[in-house]
């Protein structure tokens, strides 16, 4: 395998993650009702979950929606609504490992307000508010940020198809 630099501590830690290949699979169902700029929003906070958890992440939709469907395998989307575009940002263990998404654990909807919001984010932005003794909002929300700057770094670092 290659080895692949990243600039962000968050991105490492993706990766570490994702490329664990003794941590089980879990799916997220990423659905086509927005951009991919809001799918990759909110497989950042699935990824998110499925770290603090012990998962892999792998993302799910059986049904095709993306524009590039003559350019993509239609198919694909059963093994990972991401592979067509960012084919090695979630099977670095190979593709052998195909999990049904019914029997797979399933990581919830990150946009479900009723969820808490990541733990991994929670103890990282608690321990700064410890330390810091301060309430402002610039202590939660560049971690938040970061995080999420860490995901994209992550999921386009690891390889973009020539579809993209």
């Amino acid at each position: 395998t290659t080895s692949i630099s990243f600039h962000s501590p968050w991105a490492t830690m993706i990766h570490q993650q994702q490329s664990n290949c003794t941590l089980p699979v879990a799916n997220y169902h990423l659905d086509n009702t927005f951009g991919i700029g809001s799918h990759l929003h909110i497989w950042s906070q699935a990824v998110c979950h499925a770290i603090t958890q012990g998962y892999r992440l792998r993302s799910y939709n059986p049904i095709w929606l993306w524009r590039d469907q003559m350019l993509c395998d239609t198919t694909s989307n059963e093994q990972s609504a991401l592979l067509c575009y960012l084919p090695k940002s979630e099977f670095l263990c190979g593709h052998s490992e195909i999990v049904s998404p019914t029997t797979a654990h399933n990581i919830t909807d990150p946009r479900n307000k009723k969820q808490s919001p990541c733990p991994l984010l929670q103890e990282h932005n608690q321990n700064n508010n410890n330390n810091n003794n301060n309430n402002s909002n610039s202590i939660i929300h560049p971690t938040l940020r970061e995080f999420r700057a860490g995901s994209v770094e992550y999921l386009f670092r690891t390889g973009v198809s020539t579809v993209v």
